[in-house]
């Protein structure tokens, strides 16, 4: 017996599941990721460019295990990039782009690594984004601008 809810007649197909399995339209999410980590990286250029904040050096930037934006801790404008960063939106932003890539990645290698998490880089010649492994999952607090690898948890 179907589990479904209908607000009117049970469609006739309703019992037989949907037994294709998933394909990604492994171009389309391209485009779509890139799209998106242009908007991204051009809304943040811009209000960084308002602060006299401009590549170079290249920022990089994530979320660490709590869920908080990191910025390599060697650029000079860490602090001034997070303080920008903390509007929710940014957040919304990134961890759409985060869903996209990771779709990407299942979509390409058919799995996905376990604790991997995005990271865009910004520089003068444009974005870029991949995603990572955090090396060590028991680290659950560190520094907000501690560079990915060298604690573990980035």
């Amino acid at each position: 017996m179907s589990t479904e809810l209908f607000a009117g007649k049970k469609p006739r197909r309703a019992s037989s599941p949907l037994r294709a399995p998933f394909r990604a339209d492994s171009a389309e999410l391209r485009r779509q990721a890139a799209n998106m980590l242009h908007a991204f990286a051009e809304r943040l250029q811009n209000e960084l460019a308002r602060q006299g904040i401009l590549p170079p050096p290249a920022i990089e930037l994530w979320l660490d295990v709590q869920q908080q934006f990191c910025v390599r801790d060697n650029h000079p404008y860490a602090d001034d990039i997070l303080a920008v960063l903390e509007t929710p939106s940014y957040y919304l932003h990134f961890k759409n782009l985060e869903t996209l890539y990771e779709l990407l990645e299942c979509a390409n290698s058919g799995a996905l690594a376990q604790d991997s998490h995005l990271h865009i880089g910004l520089s003068s010649a444009g974005p870029v984004a991949f995603l990572c492994v955090r090396c060590d999952r028991s680290l659950a607090w560190r520094p907000r601008n501690r560079p990915c690898g060298k604690d573990g948890s980035g």
